[in-house]
């Protein structure tokens, strides 16, 4: 039996064989709880348990409040869902949306993270702040 491999085979096994091994250099337990601030210039702040979310703006022009459950199917992504909200209808996400959320890199106190939700892919920085 002869092993044929075409390019795109080995450029597939390639990327996860790196996608793998790079995962591996992540810290994500440490993100799995805590108070974090969304980005550097953000008013958001973000208070996360094992399985719950709480999102709020320490901006009175932009007060909300978003509860969100959290499930963890891996140590570096977490699908969050939307269970209670103060925004106006018409928000990006309403009461019952999921988004799925990855880690894709830790630095210190901050990780960088990828959301998929509704067709959409967001990107941020996470800073924990406690």
């Amino acid at each position: 039996m002869s092993l044929k491999l075409d390019v795109s085979s080995f450029l597939l096994i390639l990327g996860l064989a790196t996608c793998f091994s790079c995962s591996s250099d992540l810290d994500c337990k440490s993100f799995r709880t805590g108070e974090f601030k969304l980005g550097t210039t953000s008013d958001v702040r973000i208070l996360r348990t094992e399985d719950l979310q709480k999102e709020y703006s320490n901006n009175p022009d932009e007060d909300f409040i978003d509860v969100y459950s959290i499930r963890w199917p891996d140590e570096c992504t977490y699908v969050a869902t939307l269970r209670e909200t103060n925004r106006p209808a018409g928000h990006e996400l309403t009461v019952g949306d999921s988004m799925l959320i990855k880690i894709i890199k830790t630095s210190g106190a901050k990780y960088e993270w990828e959301g998929h939700t509704k067709g959409d892919i967001k990107k941020g920085i996470m800073i924990k702040i406690d």
